[in-house]
């Protein structure tokens, strides 16, 4: 076994997981976390969401958040032990105001999680738009590890 750790490394666990926990503080302090699908471009990593709800009040008033990805995991019982891949983000979440922007992050999220029907992204985006809120993560600190075979 062998152990990984590097800034490349933890950008291709984000580029291939298939979900992230996205953590928050309240106002009382209470941490608050949820799954999201995301992407990244550069050094931004993007998700959307609902335009209502605790995730939007808590990222209105503070922005600061944590991500959590992980990447490929199997346990091997006969060893007490897990092969496993993941990333932590530490960023500052913007709210997507551009339209542009707003469609190429659309746009590539489709591309990773839905493939095989990108030639119906323009029809469900454009209706979507109106009721989707879309958000980008500035990578402020960024750390990656894995354990594999």
């Amino acid at each position: 076994m062998k152990y990984i750790r590097d800034l490349d490394y933890a950008l291709k666990v984000i580029d291939e997981c298939l979900y992230g926990t996205l953590s928050m503080i309240d106002g009382d302090g209470y941490p608050y976390g949820i799954p999201i699908s995301l992407v990244r471009v550069g050094e931004y990593i993007y998700f959307h969401g609902s335009r209502k709800g605790k995730k939007i009040e808590l990222l209105k008033s503070k922005p600061m958040v944590s991500l959590s990805c992980v990447g490929k995991t199997m346990v091997i019982e006969e060893e007490f032990t897990t092969i496993y891949q993941s990333a932590i983000i530490a960023g500052v979440i913007e709210f997507v105001l551009s339209s542009k922007e707003k469609l190429m992050a659309l746009r590539e999220l489709s591309l990773k999680y839905t493939p095989s029907v990108m030639d119906r992204f323009e029809a469900e985006a454009i209706k979507g738009l109106e009721y989707t809120e879309v958000f980008k993560m500035k990578i402020m600190e960024i750390s990656g590890k894995g354990k594999i075979d």
